[in-house]
């Protein structure tokens, strides 16, 4: 009978120990969209010699379209813009010569989550 107890009481803990454990885990309903970022999500341009920022994206499930909301301030190289088959999470966003003002990076994720980065290229640059 003792033996039985033992069986018993181990089957509990093991319970409880996946019911926490199973509760814990998330899934994309439960995520906000917060999760996916870009980094930098600001940058600005300060000096005369300075063209190119790297821009991570983390959290997104992969692919990734990358889109500017103003090609003639700025571009980005190292991915194939506007395309839906981007499996990367890095690109460049390279900044147009003698144009200044506020640019916006897009990443939009495989879920329609997007994330934006904001750039900016100060007046004489």
């Amino acid at each position: 009978m003792k033996p039985f107890k033992a069986a018993c009481g181990l089957t509990w803990l093991t319970a409880l120990v996946l019911g926490i454990v199973l509760v814990g885990c998330e899934n994309d309903n439960e995520l906000s969209g917060n999760e996916f970022t870009l980094s930098p999500a600001n940058y600005r341009f300060t000096r005369t010699n300075d063209f190119v920022v790297s821009i991570g994206v983390h959290g997104a499930v992969l692919p990734v379209t990358w889109n500017v909301s103003d090609r003639n301030l700025g571009k980005v190289t190292g991915v194939t813009v506007g395309s839906n088959q981007v499996f990367v999470t890095a690109g460049n966003y390279e900044r147009t010569p003698g144009k200044y003002g506020v640019n916006t990076v897009v990443v939009r994720d495989a879920r329609g989550w997007q994330a934006i980065a904001t750039i900016e290229v100060r007046e004489g640059l």
